[in-house]
């Protein structure tokens, strides 16, 4: 299991959401190329980074600050958030992103997916494509519903059909989320991640409520095979831990 550590950016800012909620958002920094440095240096291989604004909108709005992250450090980068097309996929590549996070076309078209494993210019690129499934337990609480647009809506998509979809597509990652928990730093949903991880052979990265480096603790003792890493980001920018110590922890 390794950490990655977040980029959310809106409007040019690094921000984290509560709940996912757009209205309930804290600016961090108005520049991520240097809160990205600061994550290079903390010993980070790898950056989970976040178009909040390409989310909710549906296209890509701040690519360009990627891209300079890209060009100016060593590190790779994690991307999502508007990518609503092929097409969006392969700018985001061409822009050296390593891997390419689709969320809301997933579920919304349900020809997306084998559109990707069908095109001869991404079909190589399969095992750099995650699907983000970002989740919300149903009223009757009877599972965990995907949720859309910037979490701003929900299907009927349970969590488990969604990684049944990953595997018909031949996708081999996600990321998973307990929006519930994203943004409280209230601890990841343990119960939710081992269902996850234990019904499917998907390599899965763990998202939502780390608050504590007990809580990275918790999550390397899940000791599933696909556990192959844990997001955090308001615990680091609330100078709950450090990165390093975070690492240093798995």
């Amino acid at each position: 299991m390794i950490i990655i550590p977040a980029i959310d950016i809106r409007a040019g800012n690094v921000v984290r959401l509560y709940q996912g909620e757009y209205d309930k958002e804290t600016v961090y920094d108005t520049a991520p190329l240097k809160t990205a440095q600061l994550w290079q240096e903390q010993g980070a291989g790898i950056l989970h980074i976040v178009d909040l604004d390409g989310a909710r909108y549906g296209e890509l709005k701040n690519l360009s600050f990627i891209k300079e992250i890209i060009k100016k450090l060593n590190i790779n980068v994690h991307y999502g958030g508007g990518v609503r097309t092929l097409d969006d996929i392969k700018t985001v590549f061409d822009a050296g992103v390593y891997r390419v996070i689709i969320g809301t076309k997933a579920f919304t078209d349900e020809n997306f997916l084998a559109g990707i494993s069908g095109d001869k210019q991404l079909r190589p690129y399969l095992n750099r494509i995650i699907v983000s499934i970002d989740a919300k337990q149903a009223p009757d609480k009877s599972g965990y519903l995907v949720c859309t647009a910037g979490w701003t809506g929900q299907t009927q998509c349970t969590s488990r059909e969604a990684l049944k979809k990953l595997e018909d597509a031949g996708i081999g990652m996600a990321v998973v989320t307990d929006i519930s928990r994203d943004g409280t730093l209230s601890g990841p949903n343990l119960e939710f991640l081992k269902e996850m991880l234990t019904s499917t052979s998907v390599q899965i990265i763990a998202s939502g409520g780390i608050s504590s480096l007990d809580d990275v603790r918790a999550l390397k003792r899940l000791e599933y095979f696909n556990l192959f890493g844990a997001i955090t980001g308001k615990a680091l920018y609330e100078g709950k831990f450090k990165l390093r110590e975070a690492i240093d922890c798995v």
